[in-house]
């Protein structure tokens, strides 16, 4: 199992929370890892009540269709009152956010907020090679701001300065469902090509197996949890980009080239990447923070930290996509 603790407290550490767990909030109501998330709780102890926090009106209906019985939220991480709001008479938070994402400004607001509800445990999902440090990141990932591959280390210090119980759920790995974006799937759909510059090594995660694990954590009475950091792959696949390529063209039945080659790489997603990012350069650091990840694929392994937590094995990659064959038909 692979698990690392922060814990900076000394002597005897008392072994379960001082309150009764009555009410969980859930971040990031509408994504599918905190759906998954709601879901085990409400299968698993639906005596423990739910609170499902979005930031859109269209999300909070579309949620409340799917969870009736569940309190759902308007809760922006960057308004203090809806915050505040959010976690009034929380027991138990998931913590989880986009992409792209100030979390300096925003997890400074939820230790203010979970503070004065007096929140007993926090969850917080992160994203990042087990053991990285700021200053180990290169400068000009830096520069670009709050980008994947150091957002969450700013998260990180936030909460672990802020005297909170936290446990940290760390996806040392590409989430399966990532693969079907269309940074990935549209060459593949397109062309039945795979590009992606560096190839490296990569472990894999399903979001409904990470959702669980959460799940599980927020329902544990037991206080050993806070300040441990458990890192998360589905302890199957461990591939590279071109071996990825190899099992999709397995799957499909047809066959999937793939490039190493950044121009090509530029070519099909410099445009959508700046206008999702906002900023003209989007391709340049997305490929600075790709060779991040190539310079640091040792860090992933194989670990068997979701089964530890789920009792059971967690999805492998082909069992996904097999699942999820649609995604990549030819357009």
């Amino acid at each position: 199992m692979s698990v690392e603790n922060t814990r900076r407290e000394t002597g005897d550490v008392p072994e379960k929370f001082t309150r009764p767990l009555k009410l969980i909030a859930l971040f990031g109501g509408s994504n599918e890892i905190s759906k998954s998330a709601a879901s085990f709780i409400s299968d698993h102890q639906p005596d423990v009540s739910l609170r499902l926090l979005v930031r859109r009106e269209d999300a909070r209906e579309e949620l409340q269709r799917l969870f009736p019985d569940a309190d759902v939220q308007i809760a922006d991480y960057f308004h203090k009152d809806s915050l505040k709001a959010g976690l009034s008479g929380v027991d138990a938070a998931f913590v989880i956010t986009p992409d792209f994402f100030d979390e300096t400004a925003a997890m400074t607001n939820v230790a203010e907020a979970a503070k004065a509800a007096d929140v007993q445990h926090i969850v917080r999902l992160t994203g990042d090679p087990p053991g990285m440090t700021l200053d180990r990141v290169p400068d000009f990932i830096k520069r670009g701001g709050n980008v994947p591959s150091i957002q969450h280390l700013y998260a990180r210090a936030v909460l672990e300065g802020s005297g909170l119980q936290v446990t940290f759920l760390n996806s040392a790995a590409f989430f399966m469902q990532t693969m079907a974006t269309p940074l990935f799937a549209y060459p593949v759909r397109k062309d039945r090509v795979l590009v992606m510059p560096h190839d490296r090594k990569m472990a894999f995660n399903d979001k409904v197996d990470i959702g669980e694990c959460a799940a599980v954590l927020l329902l544990s009475n037991d206080r050993r949890h806070v300040g441990a950091t458990y890192h998360l792959n589905n302890g199957h696949d461990l591939l590279s980009f071109r071996e990825f390529a190899e099992l999709l063209s397995d799957v499909l039945g047809e066959k999937v080239t793939f490039h190493d080659d950044e121009e090509r790489f530029l070519a099909y997603n410099s445009q959508p990447l700046a206008e999702f990012l906002k900023i003209p350069d989007a391709g340049d650091l997305i490929l600075e923070m790709i060779k991040f990840e190539k310079a640091n694929e040792h860090a992933w392994r194989r670990s068997d930290t979701v089964q530890y937590l789920l009792g059971r094995p967690a999805k492998k990659l082909r069992n996904w996509l097999e699942e999820n064959v649609e995604k990549f038909e030819r357009i």
